[in-house]
């Protein structure tokens, strides 16, 4: 603009307007990845979602907690269930494992 006005002032506005345009955008950014290298939760709607299904599951008693934490792209899980007692072992670590891959899925 100084070259069509000769008045250097429009540069200087431009100029301080890009600047602050940038430290937005950092402090939004750093928050971001704050978030999500403490480990935020997961999402309330997809927490919900987990619940259910573990709810829904004939192999869990009683759900006890369930613990997310978002890493990246992926959310790690941790759940405290009472599991059926009226299986043997070797059917729990099965059951277990179905319910992982189900979860999964």
């Amino acid at each position: 603009m100084t070259m069509v006005t000769g008045n250097p002032i429009y540069d200087a506005i431009g100029s301080i307007g890009i600047g602050v345009l940038l430290i937005i955008i950092a402090i939004l950014i750093r928050r971001e990845v704050k978030d999500l290298l403490i480990g935020q939760g997961v999402n309330p709607i997809i927490d919900r979602q987990m619940r259910e299904f573990l709810a829904n599951r004939d192999d869990i008693v009683e759900l006890y907690n369930v613990l997310t934490m978002q890493l990246g792209p992926d959310v790690m899980v941790a759940i405290k269930a009472k599991m059926n007692t009226e299986l043997s072992a070797q059917q729990m670590i099965e059951q277990i494992n179905q319910t992982e891959a189900d979860f999964k899925q």
